[in-house]
């Protein structure tokens, strides 16, 4: 029983993870650099804050890593319960994340 919990705290802190660090990446820091409708202010928003944009290229790749680690911590929980089905859900997410257009 404490392998199940461990399990599920693992997956849980997977999620929080990855959902934490994909808000971070897409919406706060990206809101911050890029201006709609207008390339020129965005790019020099980029050159002025490389740190901002540092920070949101270390927020996407934890995101990443995130959604790999939460796809292997899900396969691991749901082949016990069944094998077939286990692995075309991993084959399912990690092909909609590479499949996924970048951004």
């Amino acid at each position: 029983m404490n392998s199940v919990n461990s399990t599920s705290r693992t997956l849980g802190i997977a999620f929080l993870l990855q959902a934490v660090a994909s808000l971070t990446g897409g919406l706060i820091l990206m809101l911050a650099l890029v201006v709609p409708g207008n390339i020129s202010a965005s790019m020099l928003n980029i050159a002025n804050h490389t740190w901002l944009m540092r920070a949101n290229i270390l927020a996407e790749t934890i995101s990443a890593l995130g959604v790999i680690f939460l796809g292997a911590i899900l396969f691991i929980a749901l082949r016990k319960q069944n094998e077939k089905m286990a692995l075309v859900a991993l084959g399912c997410l990690y092909s909609k994340r590479r499949l996924a257009p970048p951004g």
